[in-house]
């Protein structure tokens, strides 16, 4: 399913003050938003995609509870790591969510509510990996394909990605959507990560080159 439309996106280097540029993207509907800049990072991206059903943006400080029913369940994270209490959701939130645009959020349209941790950061040049997290409550309704197509596409039209990947130790029901998604199974690596219970597992690796690449 394609993005209804992608309003896209804004650089601003945090040595560049021009006020002009932001007043014009503030008078077509940015949102004016002060980001901390960590590392030797100088330029933030908001993202802002939306779908029939799904409005994936970039996260912001009042997502913490929503994004505490997800990383917060034991049993939406039994394949990712021990579940976070709210603390550590927080701080998660703040340093990597906002601090380094390292995930976006997946909002449901109808509630207005966060139901997806999505993700999508760049790993090499033109490189971005994707990964995500659902509140188990919307599992199996299509919102996680949906979601993430969008950003896929996102990547590839808008930012113009050589390459989209995801990695899982999920052999059916990830694997099977990441093929959904197009992407190809590239490798398995044997019994290379653990499972919340300390069982090694293998970890399949999947990728999909831009086709107009």
């Amino acid at each position: 399913m394609k993005p209804l439309y992608i309003k896209g996106f804004f650089h601003i280097m945090k040595k560049n003050d021009d006020t002009a540029a932001i007043s014009l993207y503030e008078s077509i509907g940015f949102e004016d938003r002060l980001y901390d800049f960590v590392e030797d990072e100088d330029i933030k991206m908001a993202v802002y995609i939306e779908t029939e059903r799904m409005m994936i943006r970039s996260f912001t400080a009042d997502d913490a509870d929503d994004l505490y029913e997800i990383l917060g369940d034991d049993q939406t994270m039994t394949n990712c790591e021990p579940a976070y209490d709210f603390e550590k959701t927080e701080q998660f939130l703040s340093s990597f969510c906002i601090g380094r645009n390292g995930a976006v959020a997946a909002v449901h349209k109808d509630s207005g509510k966060v139901i997806g941790y999505i993700l999508f950061h760049e790993t090499d040049e033109c490189v971005y990996e994707i990964g995500w997290i659902f509140n188990r409550r919307f599992w199996r309704q299509g919102y996680a394909y949906e979601s993430c197509k969008a950003v896929i596409d996102y990547a590839f039209t808008e930012i113009k990605a050589h390459k989209v990947f995801a990695e899982t130790i999920d052999a059916v029901k990830s694997v099977g959507l990441m093929q959904k998604l197009g992407m190809l199974l590239e490798g398995i690596q044997r019994s290379h990560t653990k499972d919340t219970h300390g069982q090694w597992l293998d970890l399949y690796l999947c990728g999909l080159v831009n086709p107009k690449a």
